[in-house]
């Protein structure tokens, strides 16, 4: 096996995997109320009013997101 192929079936496997855990973050349902989930090509997408300020009182939420 060459070394651009190898290197092809290394990028494949590894979007693969990310693709495998975003959808599985964005399956979670232990959300607060209000908030919504989206899958995204860059990752997941949290949705929802004044999300920014509740994220900053919000422990369950502040949790999710790492």
């Amino acid at each position: 096996m060459s070394l651009e192929r190898l290197a092809a079936r290394g990028e494949a496997v590894g979007t693969d995997a990310a693709e495998r855990a975003r959808d599985r973050l964005a399956a979670r349902a232990s959300l607060p109320p209000g908030v919504d989930i989206a899958p995204s090509p860059q990752g997941i997408v949290l949705s929802g009013k004044r999300l920014r300020r509740r994220y900053v009182t919000d422990p369950e939420l502040r949790n999710f997101a790492r």
